[in-house]
């Protein structure tokens, strides 16, 4: 799931895609 938003957002980086995932649950 990390990797599918971090493709949909590469200005983000993995890091931070990583956080908002943990905030979503």
């Amino acid at each position: 799931c990390c990797r599918a938003v971090a493709e949909k957002y590469p200005e983000i980086n993995y890091e931070e895609v990583i956080i908002d995932n943990c905030c979503m649950m």
